[in-house]
């Protein structure tokens, strides 16, 4: 499922991920449309029954506060597909501030992380890199699951977030790009 601003293109970026019979909920951050309306795109070839709840919302105009959020986006920002997977016990940095239209000093980014194809079960930890990797889970998947979530993470001081895949196998990340919190 894809979910963005109605009458914008459809950009190329999932929201929501699944297989016939399951039943998955992801939290959506998605700006609205000039008519006040969001678009959800079902890309399956089946038909698939979809629940919205709406749980808050962003006032409009242009953020300049310190520590506002400003949407950007959805833009794919990492998509290990087209390299290689995430190891075993591994971090993989993707640079967020200064790079996708994120204004460089970023204070935290919010995207929607996605893990497919893992070889086993696990969980992938997002955190600022550079500083430790901290006892806590984002995003958790048995072997062959496609998974999603929303996630909010402060950046390094490099402007880069880590991504770490603590499982005893190899793992694809996806990351699209919701928005940041202004310096």
């Amino acid at each position: 499922m894809t979910a963005y601003a109605s009458g914008a293109a459809r950009p190329n970026a999932s929201n929501l991920n699944f297989s016939a019979g399951q039943t998955v909920p992801n939290l959506v951050t998605v700006p609205v449309g000039s008519d006040g309306k969001v678009t959800l795109f079902n890309s399956s070839s089946g038909t698939s029954q979809l629940i919205a709840d709406v749980a808050g919302y962003y006032l409009p105009g242009t953020p300049t506060a310190t520590g506002a959020f400003k949407a950007a986006g959805p833009t794919r920002i990492l998509d290990t597909r087209n390299t290689a997977p995430v190891a075993a016990n591994t971090a993989v940095s993707v640079q967020v501030a200064g790079a996708n239209g994120v204004t460089t000093g970023a204070l935290a980014a919010v995207f929607n992380l996605t893990v497919t194809s893992p070889t086993s079960f696990g969980f992938i930890t997002a955190y600022p890199n550079g500083s430790g990797l901290p006892n806590a889970s984002n995003l958790n998947f048995s072997a062959g699951q496609t998974v999603p979530n929303l996630v909010s993470v402060a950046l390094g001081p490099d402007g880069k977030v880590s991504l770490f895949n603590r499982s005893s196998g190899s793992a694809q990340l996806i990351a699209d790009l919701a928005g940041y919190f202004l310096p």
